[in-house]
């Protein structure tokens, strides 16, 4: 749950199925505003940011996906962003296979509103894998409270201790439910049943290998 005030926040779910990722995002809000003359960003808007759990290249496969209300009949506008990898610190623009729908309770660019529903679908292919166990995503919103064009007019609202640029601090999850990212690290590691990592060398696969010695010169 993201928490801007006791009445404005957002809650998430998410369930991994064979197709892909699928997320619910409830935003309550007391007024939902949109402005075309805006960012994205800058109107009032759910932004997921994705990855799967252990990718070493976290880079490529770090999405952000961002979802605002542009009316009451389910108009969307909606964009992808990735990390560039020469730059972590900055997303640019990008384009992938993704889905996503919304619905606003009450009416939009007026104070009479409750907030709006985004359901998200990202195929496994979007994330560079067949499947994954487990997935790291961080759900925020943006608030705002009027629709004027000044971009400075609204506020990010991420989970307590989660950081655009840190996955690791991301929720890890699957269809059980969250976890603690090092309370499943060592479950998640599969080695070959020939072999303990436990430092002792004393596996029957070892006895047959080659070892190099290497010598420094001064």
């Amino acid at each position: 749950r993201a928490q801007y005030s006791e009445d404005v926040y957002l809650t998430s779910k998410s369930y991994q199925g064979e197709k892909g990722v699928y997320f619910g995002i409830t935003v309550k809000d007391f007024a939902i505003y949109y402005n075309p003359d805006r960012s994205i960003s800058r109107n009032s808007s759910v932004e997921v940011y994705l990855s799967t759990f252990g990718k070493m290249k976290m880079d490529e496969y770090c999405v952000n996906l961002r979802v605002c209300p542009t009316d009451n009949e389910g108009g969307i506008y909606f964009e992808s962003w990735i990390e560039d990898p020469t730059d972590p610190a900055n997303m640019v623009k990008w384009y992938f296979e993704w889905e996503a729908a919304v619905t606003v309770q009450g009416i939009i660019n007026t104070s009479e509103c409750e907030g709006f529903t985004v359901e998200i679908f990202v195929p496994w292919s979007t994330l560079g894998v067949e499947t994954a166990e487990y997935i790291q995503y961080y759900p925020a919103f943006n608030h705002v409270e009027t629709d004027s064009v000044n971009e400075s007019e609204r506020t990010f609202v991420g989970i307590q201790g989660c950081r655009v640029h840190s996955p690791s601090t991301w929720i890890t999850v699957n269809n059980g439910g969250v976890y603690n990212t090092y309370e499943i690290y060592n479950t998640y590691m599969k080695t070959d049943p020939e072999v303990v990592i436990d430092g002792k060398l004393d596996e029957d696969v070892w006895k047959g290998n080659q070892t190099i010695k290497y010598y420094r010169k001064d």
